[in-house]
C-alpha cells in the first residue's frame, strides 16, 4: 500500500494510520491484532507456580489484567500497527477522552509495558512482549514523566489529613482495629497498607519511660511487605507511644498472635473499615475524594516538618531512601523544616556586615543601591 504511518504527537494529537508500508525489516514485528489471540486466564493459570504468582501483589495483577483485556479489545485502526506503538497509542488515546494528567499517563504507560513483559503469567503465550524496547514507547514515557513533573500540582489527588481533622477522626472510628491501625499509622508516617502487612512476631517492645509527664514506650515495627519493601527490603520503623496505646496495642496482638508467628498485625476488613471512615469524613468536610488513606501519611509528615523535623529525620521515620520522593509529601519542599532552616542561615550570611563596604550582602550592603 501507499499509506505509511503518521508520528505519534505525545501531547496528545490523534495521527494513527495504518501501517502497511512500514517497510520489509519491520513486517516481522508483532501488531496488535496478535492480541486477538490470547486467552486472559480470569485467575492463575494451571501452569504458574504460586511462588511466580505471588511476586506480584493483587492489585498489580488486576491492573496488568485490566490492560491486557483493553489490548485485546483495541479498535482495528490501532490493531493493525506494532504493538508497542498501538499499545502507546492506546493509552494516548485514553488520556485525550479522560482528560487524565500526566502522571497518571506516565504510570498507565509503564503498567501496560509491565502487564505485556508478565503475557505468560496470565494468559496461553508463552513468552513476553517487551514493548520497552520500542523508541516510540521511550519516547513517550519520557514526554508523559517530564510533563508530569512540570505541570505537578500538589494536592491535586490527596490532601494531607491535618492534626486537627486526624483528632476529629480519630474520635468518628469505632471499629477498634481501624481505630489502632489510623493511630498507629499517624505516629509511624507509615503507609496504611504496609503496617496492616506486619508480621505480629515483628513487633519489638522498648522499656517504659516517663516523657512530659506521661509514661511512655517505644515499639519497633519490621516492614517486610508492602511498597518500602518490595523496592528496598525489610526496615524498621519505630515509634514513641503512649502507655494507653501500648496497652490497646498488646491486648490486639494477643488476638492476632494465635492464627501464627506470619499473620498480619491487621486485617484487611479493619483497613476496609478504616477507608470507609476516612471517605466518610472526607465527604462530611467537603473534601470528597481528597481524603484517602494515603492522607494519614501525607499529613502525619506534614505534621512533622511543621514541627521543625529535618529532612535526614523524616527520612528515617517515613522510610524513604531519595529526598526528591519526600519533597512530594512536603509540597516539593515548601514545608520542609531543613530548607527553611538553611534559608535563615543564608540570610545570616549573606546579610553580615561586610568588612569592607561596611553593609550586608543584602538588605543594606552591596546591592542596596
Amino acid at each position: 500500500g501507499s499509506r505509511g504511518h503518521g508520528h505519534l504527537d505525545f501531547i496528545g494529537r490523534d495521527e494513527g494510520a495504518c501501517l502497511d508500508g512500514i517497510g520489509a525489516t519491520s513486517r516481522t514485528v508483532m501488531c496488535g491484532f496478535a492480541a486477538r489471540r490470547w486467552f486472559i486466564h480470569p485467575d492463575r493459570p494451571p501452569g504458574v507456580h504460586m511462588l511466580t504468582w505471588r511476586a506480584l501483589a493483587p492489585a498489580t495483577r488486576a491492573s496488568h489484567r485490566r490492560w491486557l483485556e483493553l489490548v485485546r479489545a483495541m479498535s482495528p485502526d490501532l490493531a493493525c500497527l506494532p504493538i508497542a506503538v498501538a499499545c502507546t497509542e492506546l493509552v494516548l488515546r485514553r488520556r485525550k477522552v479522560r482528560n487524565l494528567m500526566w502522571s497518571t499517563v506516565a504510570g498507565s504507560l509503564s503498567a501496560i509495558a509491565s502487564a505485556l513483559a508478565s503475557l505468560p503469567i496470565y494468559t496461553n503465550e508463552l513468552e513476553g512482549v517487551d514493548i520497552r524496547a520500542s523508541i516510540y514507547w521511550r519516547n513517550a514515557t519520557t514526554t508523559a514523566q517530564r510533563l508530569a513533573r512540570v505541570n505537578a500540582r500538589d494536592g491535586r489527588t490527596t490532601s494531607p489529613l491535618s492534626p486537627e481533622h486526624f483528632r476529629t477522626l480519630r474520635s468518628s472510628v469505632k471499629d477498634p482495629g481501624a481505630s489502632l491501625l489510623l493511630q498507629l499509622c499517624w505516629a509511624l508516617g507509615a503507609r496504611v497498607g504496609d503496617l496492616r502487612q506486619v508480621r505480629a512476631d515483628d513487633v519489638t517492645f522498648g522499656p517504659s519511660v516517663t516523657r512530659h509527664c506521661e509514661p511512655r514506650t517505644q515499639v519497633s515495627f519490621v516492614f517486610r511487605a508492602g511498597k518500602g519493601a518490595a523496592f528496598w527490603g525489610p526496615y524498621t520503623g519505630v515509634a514513641d507511644l503512649p502507655d494507653r496505646l501500648v496497652q490497646l496495642l498488646r491486648q490486639h496482638l494477643t488476638v492476632v498472635a494465635p492464627t501464627g508467628p506470619d499473620a498480619p498485625l491487621f486485617s484487611i476488613t479493619s483497613q476496609k473499615a478504616l477507608s470507609n471512615a476516612v471517605g466518610a469524613f472526607g465527604r462530611s468536610a467537603g473534601m470528597g475524594s481528597l481524603l484517602s488513606l494515603r492522607s494519614l501519611r501525607k499529613g502525619a509528615l506534614q505534621a512533622l516538618a511543621a514541627g521543625g523535623m529535618a529532612d535526614s529525620n523524616l527520612m528515617l521515620i517515613s522510610g524513604h531512601k531519595r529526598k526528591d520522593t519526600l519533597q512530594r509529601y512536603l509540597g516539593w519542599g515548601v514545608l520542609s523544616s531543613s530548607l527553611s532552616v538553611a534559608a535563615r542561615q543564608a540570610a545570616d550570611i549573606l546579610s553580615a556586615p561586610d568588612k569592607l563596604c561596611g553593609g550586608g550582602l543584602i538588605g543594606g550592603g552591596l546591592i542596596d543601591g
